[in-house]
């Protein structure tokens, strides 16, 4: 028996639907599977971002009190005259609040998610204001606090913190270091506390989420 025409055209419908519906799904599985992407990558910052603010507080004032201890130790040697008698190095490692461990406590801070979210792509997600906030905060303010501990770090290798010629020199540019690494900490502090602002407002459940997990 011939099958009507109305019977072919109802068996394209059925196909032509149900090619329609498989796009149709797997189009709202990619969109679900990049939005708990975005979900992951947003609560992962949150957290990073809390962490470093850990990390930071209280170590600006810490900085600043090593510098301006410092420039103590200047005014002293110049009031007793006794420029030369100890090296630069052992000046600084005799400072009564000196905690050598919290010295290179910046390379602690992380940027692993944010590092990951640029990989990803989830970045280019992100509204523009938040992603551009984020930016500035990583790859400007937090780099610069890296390099500005770098050069500390390299200030205490170098010859003339070993010799007892020109400490008074030597140790005015160590405070200097000092004084600039807590303006740029402090600086890094402000900014990550707007980045986590800013997140909360943008994506309040995943960093909600965030919140419950570090807890």
């Amino acid at each position: 028996m011939k099958k009507s025409a109305s019977y072919f055209l109802g068996e394209s419908l059925l196909i032509i639907f149900s090619i329609l519906l498989a796009l149709s799904g797997n189009e709202w599985r990619e969109r679900y599977n990049e939005g708990q992407a975005l979900k992951s990558s947003v609560s992962d910052l949150s957290i990073e971002i809390r962490d470093n603010l850990a990390l930071l507080e209280g170590i600006p004032d810490y900085h600043r009190m090593i510098a301006h201890s410092l420039r103590q130790s200047i005014e002293a040697m110049e009031e007793n005259g006794d420029s030369a008698s100890k090296m630069p190095i052992e000046l600084l490692m005799a400072q009564e609040n000196l905690r050598p461990t919290m010295l290179g406590f910046s390379t602690s801070l992380q940027s692993g998610s944010w590092q990951m979210a640029k990989d990803r792509g989830i970045v280019e997600r992100l509204d523009y204001d938040t992603a551009k906030l984020l930016f500035v905060t990583y790859d400007q303010q937090l780099s610069s606090v890296n390099e500005q501990m770098f050069e500390l770090a390299d200030r205490f290798t170098e010859p003339e913190m070993y010799s007892r010629r020109d400490q008074e020199a030597i140790l005015a540019a160590l405070s200097a270091t000092f004084m600039e690494l807590a303006s740029r900490e402090e600086n890094l502090i402000y900014l990550l506390e707007k980045n986590l602002e800013r997140l909360q407002q943008q994506y309040p459940k995943a960093t909600k989420a965030s919140a419950m997990d570090r807890d």
